[in-house]
């Protein structure tokens, strides 16, 4: 039997999701409540699980689709893994190239990226993205930010001796 992964609702005022990640490829088994692919909103990140145990026969949308609520995902054959006949199916092409943004310019921000990003009060353009699509990750992030708080960092001063302090000039007020 064919199950059908649709995208969940994501919240009130929520209408489309887009793919960021598969998590899993065509012709893998997989178990019940296991994360299938990761979705990007405006407001979270999701992972979707499995909604039964079975092998993954195609999958719907590519990496970078937006679709809206409840447009198919993915088919799962429902059964045990070695008992799953594999079906014949052609995946989404995956892009050549995945667009990235060019050093200097800024990046496309998933949810949590957009949240790191405004906390730490780092500039969009010091972020390189690795994400699909050109889209920076929170860890893109925190890799800006590590290196933003690394160059601003002041240089440390050695501590001076009393001996030295009482022999430093002292200037007239």
């Amino acid at each position: 039997m064919s199950v059908e992964l649709v995208v969940p609702s994501l919240g009130e005022s929520v209408r489309t999701a887009i793919v960021a990640k598969w998590l899993k490829n065509v012709g893998d088994v997989v178990k019940v409540d296991e994360p299938l692919v990761s979705l990007d909103s405006d407001k979270a990140t999701v992972e979707v699980p499995a909604p039964v145990a079975g092998r993954l026969v195609a999958q719907l949308a590519a990496v970078g689709d937006e679709l809206p609520i409840g447009a198919p995902l993915a088919q799962i054959e429902a059964g045990a893994g070695a008992e799953v006949a594999a079906a014949e199916v052609t995946s989404p092409p995956a892009s050549a190239s995945e667009p990235t943004a060019a050093p200097g310019q800024p990046a496309k921000l998933g949810p949590a990226a957009r949240s790191a990003l405004a906390e730490a009060g780092v500039a969009t353009t010091t972020v390189q993205p690795s994400g699909a699509g050109g889209r920076a990750t929170r860890e893109d992030v925190e890799r800006a930010v590590a290196a933003a708080s690394s160059a601003a960092a002041p240089p440390a001063v050695a501590a001076a001796s009393p001996a030295a302090i009482a022999a430093a000039p002292v200037a007239a007020a």
